[in-house]
């Protein structure tokens, strides 16, 4: 990567997290916001396939300035004191004036970090308990990925009453408690579990390993390119925040960078097959790796990185499969045919929050679409892609039905071991071909939207009084019938609920509300109570709406005034 590809990557990087600071929580009845979410991200990503013409001294420039914003962020907005401010900014003046400007900002780095880092007093996501408590099994002799072992693992934990926060809701009742990742992802956890202390310190070391490694690579080609990537990492708090809370995704990021860092391809198989034993995640970058080995070094290149990668991943997973390859497979698989209730920082959250239902069938086949159109252009126009292939996969998962901020986040630090593009043997790419996925993503979006009418038309809410104290909405009472409009819906149901303010939510899943709902037969209805799981998690009384979901169900009643 050179300065002028590194500058577009950088300002991508601040473009989301400045879209991150505005939306991270997530306001599912507001158009307006949904419009902003989606359009930020989309130009985000957009950022990564671009390219400026800069000169040296405006691109240091931009760089300078960009120090100065990353001192005053912290300053302001996360506590560190005016001293420590100080310090930052002599640092860098002393960088500049001797030419070491990139130590003394890891050195920065490091002082606002553990000046400013925080660990929650808890498991931060449900996935890092469950890897914690499957470590916890392994150790213990089981298999992990039995689900009848895992089943009391907020029982284990003694968690139950973070279940709405804490759970991954699945559409069908219930939340997943099943161990879903590669073998990886617990087996590190395993020091955590041996000597009792916060799983989140793995994570939270990878934060740091992978400034280190892109330190320790990008130095010899160019401080300044390592600095284009530190100054948006720095800037974008929440790569720390996400990793003290122990969402796993620098962890795969650091395995990939060393695979894509490395020049024999023995080597790069290797440390892909870790990352792909960390998290389903870095498959995306399958089809476009496979395509950028066989361009560089052709069939013999291919075989060994496949057989090498085959080798490490089995060499991580081979055991499990041995123990139980239905187990293994259906853990694995699960995130992905689970009936997990819509989440998302991407295009499906225009039918989440039910302003456009479109049955979730259609952004599996988006999916695909996408990534076979990627595929396309990429194989036609290599020497023009090869500075920015790690990227597609953003596109692939701004159309996945559950798009989470951090489905985004790392797609841009792994550009930064691309190496430059070749400017002699590029030619104008021809976009004309993109009319025609697009076309079919926008018929398939119509189709899935008429077609499907009895999935959000069947269930009727209807709010009959709403609970609220002191500005704060503690339950419902509501009139739920079914009367499903298609043969081939179910006789019955069972509803469950969750609120969508017109405000940030708690999280991705909005406020999910506990039910005395019964079974529904068709054609039938009762009447509902909801009510708020624990004291203190309560929904603002704002304008809202009320869905009622079963499998891909749903049913949704606007409150305008409470």
């Amino acid at each position: 990567m050179d300065r002028n590809k590194a500058l577009t990557v950088n300002f991508s990087q601040f473009l989301f997290a400045i879209s991150m600071f505005l939306l991270i929580a997530p306001n599912y009845d507001n158009l307006i916001f949904i419009t902003m979410d989606v359009l930020l991200v989309f130009f985000s990503g957009l950022l990564l396939f671009t390219k400026l013409s800069i000169h040296d001294k405006y691109f240091i420039a931009i760089i300078y300035a960009e120090i100065i914003i990353v001192g005053m962020l912290y300053y302001f907005t996360q506590g560190v004191s005016i001293y420590v401010l100080i310090i930052y900014l002599l640092l860098v003046a002393l960088g500049i004036k001797y030419n070491f400007l990139a130590e003394a900002m890891i050195v920065n780095f490091l002082i606002l970090t553990f000046s400013t880092l925080v660990f929650p007093p808890n498991f931060g996501t449900d996935g890092m308990m469950l890897s914690y408590y499957a470590a916890y099994l392994f150790l213990h002799g089981e298999n992990p990925y039995n689900p009848a072992l895992t089943a009391n693992v907020y029982t284990f934990f003694h968690l139950s009453q973070f279940i709405p926060i804490l759970g991954t809701p699945l559409s069908t009742g219930g939340v997943v408690t099943r161990y879903d990742y590669p073998a990886l992802q617990m087996l590190i956890l395993i020091p955590s579990v041996i000597f009792n202390i916060n799983p989140n310190f793995i994570t939270v070391i990878f934060y740091f390993l992978v400034v280190f490694l892109l330190y320790a690579k990008l130095r010899k080609v160019d401080k300044f390119l390592f600095l284009s990537f530190l100054l948006p990492y720095l800037f974008n708090i929440n790569y720390r925040d996400f990793s003290a809370g122990g969402v796993t995704t620098l962890d795969w990021v650091f395995f990939a960078l060393l695979s894509l860092f490395s020049k024999d391809v023995k080597a790069k198989g290797v440390f892909y097959g870790l990352a792909l034993s960390l998290k389903q995640t870095p498959f995306a970058l399958l089809p476009f790796y496979l395509i950028s080995i066989y361009k560089e070094g052709g069939r013999s290149s291919l075989l060994k990185f496949i057989t090498y990668t085959a080798i490490s991943f089995l060499a991580i997973n081979g055991y499990f499969i041995f123990l139980s390859p239905e187990y293994y497979f259906q853990g694995v698989l699960y995130p992905i045919v689970a009936p997990l209730i819509g989440i998302s920082m991407g295009l499906s959250m225009i039918a989440i929050s039910g302003f456009f239902y479109i049955y979730p069938q259609f952004f599996t086949l988006a999916l695909v679409i996408v990534t076979l159109t990627e595929v396309y252009f990429f194989w036609k126009y290599y020497d023009n892609l090869k500075d920015s292939w790690v990227f597609f996969p953003y596109f692939i998962f701004f159309v996945n039905y559950r798009a989470l901020w951090n489905y985004f986040m790392s797609w841009p630090i792994l550009g930064y071991a691309l190496p430059n593009g070749e400017k002699s043997s590029r030619s104008a790419i021809n976009f004309k071909p993109l009319a025609i996925p697009l076309l079919l993503l926008v018929g398939l979006g119509i189709f899935f939207h008429f077609a499907y009418t009895p999935y959000y038309t069947s269930i009727n809410v209807k709010v009959l009084h709403v609970c609220e104290k002191d500005g704060e909405i503690y339950g419902f009472l509501l009139n739920v019938s079914y009367y499903p409009k298609s043969p081939s819906l179910p006789n019955c149901i069972k509803p469950y609920f969750r609120i969508f303010p017109d405000a940030p939510s708690i999280s991705a899943n909005g406020y999910i509300f506990f039910s005395n709902a019964t079974v529904l037969k068709k054609c039938s209805w009762e009447i509902v109570k909801l009510y708020s799981p624990y004291e203190g998690y309560y929904v603002p009384a704002v304008p809202l709406k009320v869905e009622a979901y079963y499998c891909n169900l749903i049913g949704i009643a606007s409150v305008y005034k409470v």
